[in-house]
């Protein structure tokens, strides 16, 4: 298939659904347009309807997603125009993250990346595959000065691809400012984009954000199923006193699209008046990890829901939010109802509402509703909380607490007849235990991390520092270290904790060890190589993810499997059971050949310095993995 056919044939693809759809809204009327010959061009087949998969502000597990998935109807190979004039200042070629990457920059001084494209085109294309044969290095991040590499709008820079970390065939597009910044490439007027539909609301979570707050007469987080009435999204009726905080689970939906994408804008009204207002129009990409304050971090880890937090809690660096009163919390102090409305849009302005009304709560400290409870005694951390659970023995509600030698006399902060729920404040100190007349609650933690300060912690086989403004938060943490058998498990705190920046690891080993060992952490039953150096004994890794991690052998070398090894092509699958490929090598003759890699699928491939010249004579492919286990395959191809 010729590509001028391949690319009319994936326009009709995509133009006859919009179609048969007819048009939608356009973008708001308070953003002002350039003049036509000033915007940016659509990069994939400019001029004709189509849909997108993600936008730009979208929340993702650990970034902000930063621009445009555009749709390419799950095929390789669309050709990716210039969005504008410029020229070409950097381009990468990597496994992971964006793949293969180009940055073009244009004279008023933004930048466009196009990202997981299958190859580029032009002069470029050829400059690099030499430089990759000239290091001898697959991975490659080159960057240009201007003039070099120079395109006109509309150009044919690059085909569209899968490679990096794409789950399937599109094209990422961002535009960054100056600074770059990633912008919203949706206010810059494109017409092959249509939306119509505001987004939805899924769930709405209330959150107790002191120690005296309540929510339906408990303290903690909950949840409520958003239903439609009336045109608008509301919850159930909500009792609750103090400073509560507003979570929403919500997504935006666009025109001929499956795909869920971002809501840009929420502003949030308490009585009328505005309280909390977030609008995502610009991402500092040296902080979007700092999406982990947005987000509440432990549902998105323990059961994978991005509720946007509608407050500003301490820590969060972030720059979206205006307006915003008593960190956006709710407060509800007297007799009042506090009446709730949260507007939500997306980039083309389309909004959907949120109505719901809080109630003073005027229920007493007996919780009759906890005697329902089946799970044994117990506690949780909860912020600067933690909220223990102990059996109810005595008529007074008391308990002790034994806090560095020190027994306080508890009172319980609700009750039933079989519970009493103690919240202690941990800025008063951290406490060893809880104790009443039939159990013990022993606590763990063992240190209080500030936030926005170096810290070091040292622990008996281990050390872990912590740099500057590396935790968001305050972090009260536990720590274990265990052997079992021939490996052995370091638990620090729990995956849960948002990081900004790596803590750095040490660790000595309670059992004998060799070079084959490495440490990995362990987490949804994989594991994820971090380190397999060692020195004086000791090894040294460094991580933006606490929780748990295992020191292990690995014992077993690489797989390969070929695939074919013809004078035209070399393609093989290889593998690694355990610590993962470190790197990867074919010769012929004594002549390096470039692979281009694929760890999605494990596919090396070959590409050729001079397309005329057949692979001929000795092959060798060496695989190594991490901890330096080497598999080699040989073949003569005559």
């Amino acid at each position: 298939m010729t590509s001028r056919f391949a690319e009319l044939f994936l326009r009709w693809l995509i133009i006859i659904p919009a179609l048969l759809f007819g048009q939608s809204k356009e973008l708001p009327s308070s953003i002002t347009l350039p003049a036509a010959e000033d915007r940016y061009l659509f990069p994939i087949l400019p001029g004709t309807p189509n849909t997108l998969a993600g936008t730009m502000g979208e929340l993702r597990n650990t970034h902000f997603h930063s621009g445009l998935d555009i749709r390419t109807n799950n095929q390789i190979g669309a050709a990716v125009r210039a969005a504008k004039s410029g020229y070409i200042s950097r381009v990468t070629k990597s496994s992971f993250g964006y793949g293969n990457v180009m940055y073009v920059t244009h004279a008023d001084g933004n930048t466009t990346l196009y990202a997981h494209l299958d190859q580029f085109k032009g002069p470029v294309a050829d400059y690099v595959r030499n430089e990759q044969y000239s290091r001898k290095s697959f991975e490659i991040d080159l960057k240009f000065e201007p003039g070099k590499f120079m395109v006109s709008r509309g150009d044919t820079i690059a085909l569209s691809g899968n490679t990096g970390g794409s789950s399937g065939p599109h094209l990422h597009f961002d535009l960054r400012d100056k600074d770059l910044n990633a912008i919203n490439p949706l206010h810059f007027g494109f017409d092959e984009i249509k939306d119509r539909i505001p987004p939805v609301v899924i769930m709405v979570a209330l959150k107790t954000m002191d120690k005296q707050a309540r929510i339906n007469g408990k303290f903690g987080r909950f949840e409520f199923r958003a239903f439609k009435s009336g045109g608008k999204y509301t919850i159930a009726n909500v009792k609750a006193r103090g400073n509560i905080g507003v979570e929403i689970l919500g997504i935006d939906k666009m025109d001929l699209s499956p795909f869920q994408c971002g809501i840009n804008e929420y502003e949030l009204k308490v009585n009328g008046n505005t309280i909390f207002n977030q609008n995502i129009n610009k991402i500092e990409m040296k902080l979007t990890r700092a999406i982990l304050t947005l987000m509440d971090n432990a549902v998105m880890e323990n059961r994978g829901l991005r509720f946007n937090k509608l407050y500003v809690e301490d820590g969060n660096p972030l720059k979206f939010y205006s307006s915003v009163t008593n960190k956006g919390y709710v407060q509800i102090t007297d007799n009042t109802p506090a009446k709730v409305e949260v507007s939500m849009k997306d980039s083309y302005g389309n909004q959907s509402e949120l109505f719901f009304e809080m109630k003073p709560d005027d229920s007493t400290e007996n919780i009759p509703a906890l005697d329902a409870l089946k799970t044994p005694a117990g506690f949780e951390l909860f912020g600067n909380f933690i909220v223990a659970r102990i059996s109810k023995c005595n008529s007074q509600n008391q308990n002790k607490l034994y806090r560095k030698g020190e027994v306080i006399n508890l009172n319980s902060d609700y009750h039933s007849s079989l519970w009493s729920v103690h919240i202690i404040d941990l800025n008063e100190g951290i406490p060893d235990s809880l104790s009443g007349c039939r159990q013990t609650l022993r606590f763990p933690f063992k240190d209080r991390i500030p936030s926005k300060t170096r810290f070091t912690f040292f622990g008996p086989s281990f050390s872990l520092h912590f740099p500057d403004s590396s935790i968001f938060d305050t972090l009260y943490f536990n720590a274990t270290h265990l052997r079992e058998g021939n490996r052995e498990i370091l638990t620090v705190a729990d995956k849960t904790v948002p990081m900004l920046f790596p803590a750095n690891f040490e660790i000595r080993p309670l059992g004998q060890i060799t070079e084959k060992y490495a440490v990995y952490r362990f987490e949804d039953g994989r594991y994820t190589f971090l380190s397999g150096n060692w020195e004086n004994g000791k090894i040294k890794f460094e991580t933006a993810k606490l929780g748990k991690f295992v020191i292990q052998p690995d014992l077993i070398a690489p797989d390969i499997r070929r695939i074919y090894a013809t004078g035209n092509t070399l393609r093989f699958r290889i593998s690694d059971n355990l610590s993962g490929i470190a790197s990867y090598e074919a010769t012929i003759n004594g002549d390096w050949v470039l692979l281009n890699y694929d760890y999605k699928t494990g596919i090396i491939y070959s590409e050729k310095l001079n397309p005329e010249k057949s692979f001929k004579g000795s092959l060798v492919l060496k695989v190594t993995d991490r901890v330096g286990n080497v598999k080699t395959f040989k073949q003569q191809i005559i």
